[in-house]
């Protein structure tokens, strides 16, 4: 259950929760409010592991391209238009006249 689940099933519910005796509930909107809090916690915590796993993902298919343009002689390098001083560049999306994409996740590399 998210947070907006939590959030939305109270506004589905207006009644005020109150106790046998008739007063207000607090442990329930206490009880509640920690659901909330807990679910919005995952949820960042999940989208900011994602991200991590994703960039390490990124940064391996990288130095993977880099070791590879790096074992080609100078010769096949300017077969595909680039010189030995360019590698890094390449892998980097540092180069201006190539439209780079990223291998493993399709983003632009220069972001």
């Amino acid at each position: 259950m998210d947070a907006g689940q939590i959030f939305r099933d109270d506004h589905e519910d207006p009644t005020i929760k109150r106790t046998s005796a008739g007063a207000i509930d607090t442990g329930h909107y206490v009880r509640k409010g920690r659901r909330v809090h807990a679910a919005a916690v995952h949820a960042i915590v999940t989208r900011a592991w994602r991200h991590i796993a994703q960039s390490m993902k990124c940064r391996r298919t990288r130095l993977r391209t880099y070791r590879e343009l790096s074992r080609l002689d100078d010769r096949m390098l300017k077969d595909i238009g680039l010189g030995r001083s360019e590698i890094m560049g390449v892998c980097c999306g540092r180069r201006n006249d190539l439209a780079l994409v990223c291998r493993c996740c399709g983003r632009p590399s220069n972001q």
